[in-house]
């Protein structure tokens, strides 16, 4: 199950910030591990629920050029 984690600001230690797996293999350049990521939110957690994951890294998955017609047509 994909979710985000809250992560520690390590500048300041009284903030906080959320990140996924998504957002950790983009950071990354891990395009083949997105696309598995994905495939897999497709076949098992399909459901208007896991979409928070997408909000804000939606225009950069489509900047790298993969293919999300998959996770469109769910």
């Amino acid at each position: 199950m994909f979710y985000k984690n809250k992560i520690q600001n390590p500048d300041n230690r009284d903030k906080f910030f959320y990140r996924s797996a998504i957002d950790s293999a983009l950071k990354n350049n891990q395009i083949s591990a997105v696309i598995t990521i994905i495939d897999y939110i497709v076949k098992y957690q399909n459901n208007f629920v896991s979409s928070f994951l997408f909000l804000n890294n939606f225009k950069e998955l489509m900047e790298k050029g993969i293919k999300l017609s998959p996770l469109l047509n769910s």
